[in-house]
């Protein structure tokens, strides 16, 4: 028997989703990223404990999840102790830090959800939101680029090319694979496309972040190569394409085009955050050969001696900016199965649906998003954690529903 949600279910995780996508952001209101992120978390601790039952009855039915964030939890006890100690931190600066990771309990709920009303109900709601906000922030950034008017709440405080930089959100990547998946199969076919259209002109035109620049494409491209059964010659053909692409995306013919719309005279503008990348590793690495198993561990900069060990000696090395490295290096080993053992089950589900899953796209998709992403943007940070709980429920779902369906 199923245990119903209900509204109040869907309720809380569209709350989360609001908060993430920094909805409160389009209002005057006091308060910065770090209140965001502990409001978020508190929220998600209060979810869980408000359909405990039904959490626990994921924890039976669902092993993976349950093996999965009981290792996730007593990897951050480790690094949390040892946190403590190493740095004369508190519990609290641990919660403050480590807690990001109550995120992933909420994928119980959305697992929850998806049993009882099928995946389209909710993500269709999720990823509307995350496309209103993208389409918001949009007219922002257009509106300040223009006439310097400030329209809406939204982060004032980068800037590349002369132009606002504003996030699109934790979710554009499961929004760019939902809405080709859907586009595939023929749905909406106009809205699909135009939604995908309007996240491609703000990765460009507004977030100009290249990793999810190329992530997308590569990701969009994947999906439609397996879309269908290819023959040997179409298949060197379509990745001779791809290769060409990628080489014009390197060798900066798409941003030299975006330049020639900027004020900006530089010739390479990103050169300093690459360059920074590169010094960042330099500087990281050395906790890791000092301790493999816990990397740095968790710090809360409030202090010239912890800001000086977070973020380098001056301030400008930034672990979030390393994507897999950067979990490497904060958490050790501990931290780097986290990543592995996800990608390990994700590869294991698409094997074992290659056959009869009608949604293998777009479980290739996200997969394929995530991998993409690795080099230089970790979807375990605090900005991007919310995407994590809904890969996890979308695939663990989608892999018990074919393979039940296969036992009956």
């Amino acid at each position: 028997m199923k245990l119903r949600v209900g509204s109040k279910g869907t309720i809380i995780i569209l709350l989360l989703t609001l908060i993430s996508f920094h909805f409160l952001y389009l209002f005057e209101l006091p308060i910065n990223d770090n209140s965001v992120r502990y409001l978020t978390w508190i929220a998600a601790i209060l979810g869980c404990c408000i359909y405990y039952p039904g959490v626990m009855r994921i924890r039976n039915t669902f092993p993976f999840v349950r093996n999965y964030l009981t290792y996730v939890l007593f990897s951050q006890i480790i690094i949390c102790i040892y946190s403590i100690f190493k740095y004369q931190q508190t519990i609290i600066d641990m919660f403050m830090t480590a807690g990001v990771y109550v995120m992933l309990a909420v994928s119980c709920l959305i697992i929850i959800n998806f049993e009882n009303y099928g995946m389209d109900f909710l993500l269709k709601k999720v990823l509307s939101i995350q496309f209103i906000v993208i389409v918001l922030a949009l007219i922002h950034a257009a509106v300040y680029n223009t006439t310097g008017s400030i329209l809406l709440a939204f982060d004032m405080d980068s800037f590349l090319n002369h132009r606002l930089r504003i996030s699109l959100g934790p979710l554009t990547g499961l929004l760019v694979c939902y809405a080709f998946y859907k586009f595939l199969n023929g749905y909406k076919r106009v809205v699909m496309l135009s939604v995908m259209a309007v996240v491609v002109i703000s990765l460009f035109y507004m977030e100009m972040t290249r990793a999810n620049q190329l992530a997308i494409f590569v990701t969009v491209f994947m999906m439609w190569f397996f879309y269908k059964e290819r023959s040997r010659k179409s298949v060197l053909k379509y990745m001779a394409a791809f290769c060409l692409v990628l080489i014009l995306y390197f060798c900066g013919v798409f941003d030299h085009f975006l330049n020639i719309l900027s004020t900006d005279s530089s010739v390479n503008p990103r050169a300093t955050s690459t360059l920074a990348r590169i010094h960042a590793m330099e500087y990281f690495s050395e906790f890791t050969k000092r301790n493999p198993l816990i990397g740095m561990g968790w710090i809360r900069p409030y202090t010239d001696r912890l800001i000086r060990i977070w973020s380098g000696p001056n301030n400008t090395y930034f672990l979030d900016d390393l994507g897999f490295l950067g979990q490497f290096y904060r958490q050790g080993l501990l931290g780097a199965f986290i990543y592995i053992i996800l990608l390990l089950r994700m590869v294991y589900i698409l094997y074992r649906l290659r056959y009869q899953c009608d949604c293998k796209i777009f479980l290739i998709g996200i997969f394929t998003y995530i991998c993409a992403t690795m080099p230089s943007l970790n979807c375990f940070d605090g900005s991007r954690i919310l995407a994590v709980p809904f890969y996890i429920a979308i695939f663990e779902y989608t892999f018990r529903k074919y393979t039940h369906h296969l036992l009956e």
